[in-house]
């Protein structure tokens, strides 16, 4: 990306990257699904062809995902169950801005490339 002076973008400030191959590239109107091999684990993202056609991905490239989010959520397989009073209080906390985001979801996914994996 050029910067104002016209210079390129070498630094960010995102500092959890996660190098890894290409695997993948699908543009489907404005955006693109990018997946990546990341070792024995894969990350997909969606962003804009845009951004797909400025960074030159091809599959095979190397290239890295930078994370920077004001939340993450963190699951585990074969996690203890909770309890039937523990579920619906998490539901329930949960509700507000479930709502909110179901508010804007159908502006979010217009345009949005369909992911098999979800």
């Amino acid at each position: 990306r050029r910067g104002a002076g016209g210079g390129v973008l070498v630094s960010l400030s995102g500092r959890n990257r996660l190098r890894g191959i290409v695997e993948e590239v699908r543009r489907e109107g404005l955006l693109a699904q990018v997946r990546l091999r990341i070792g024995d684990q894969h990350l997909t993202a969606v962003i804009t062809r845009d951004a797909v056609d400025e960074l030159g991905l091809r599959r095979g490239d190397e290239a890295a995902a930078i994370v920077k989010a004001t939340e993450v959520m963190i699951g585990r397989e074969n996690a203890p169950e909770r309890g039937a009073h523990e579920v619906a209080a998490l539901a329930k906390a949960a509700e507000p801005r479930l709502a909110e985001a179901d508010a804007t979801a159908p502006e979010r996914r217009k345009g949005r490339p369909a992911n098999p994996a979800r």
